[in-house]
């Protein structure tokens, strides 16, 4: 139950975050940040592939409600919660999955490579039906990777900030 409550308080705050301060961000005019997909990533691993669905549409939806870009959101973010666990069996073992809390430390070095397929996938989705064209596939690509890299330096300095857990 306080489980529950801590993640439901991390979602609000992330959620937050994002609608009244980061999207009114654009490095150089074109580079947003999205830091809402970091939440997805580090849920439990004892949560239900359906709640995670769930939970990664509603905090979608809730975020396009304060955007205008509707429906971007919580397309690419109900992406992310969809191949979460996939990608979670490529890079990281059944006995490390089983730790329950993704991090560096429960993890290792596989967290990292998780981490960065679901960014770059979650970017490239948002990207991609965001400007829904080919034209300027240049910006298009530098948004992807930029925007990624971003998200990727904000997580590592996030894991790095936690303290390592007990043994």
């Amino acid at each position: 139950m306080r489980e529950n409550i801590t993640l439901t308080i991390h979602a609000i705050l992330f959620v937050l975050l994002q609608v009244f301060v980061l999207n009114h961000i654009h490095l150089f005019g074109i580079l947003g940040i999205y830091l809402y997909v970091i939440y997805i990533i580090t849920l439990p691993t004892t949560i239900k592939p359906i709640n995670i669905l769930l939970i990664s549409a509603l905090m979608g939806a809730v975020i396009d409600i304060f955007t205008p870009m509707y429906g971007i959101h919580t397309a690419s973010l109900t992406l992310a919660g969809y191949v979460r666990p996939y990608v979670m069996k490529l890079f990281v073992s059944q006995e490390q999955i089983e730790k329950i809390i993704p991090s560096q430390f429960t993890f290792g070095k596989g967290f990292y490579f998780y981490a960065t397929t679901i960014i770059v996938l979650h970017h490239i989705t948002l990207y991609l039906l965001d400007t829904f064209t080919f034209y300027n596939v240049k910006i298009t690509l530098l948004q992807i990777c930029g925007s990624s890299l971003i998200a990727l330096l904000f997580l590592v300095l996030m894991q790095n900030i936690k303290q390592r857990p007990k043994r």
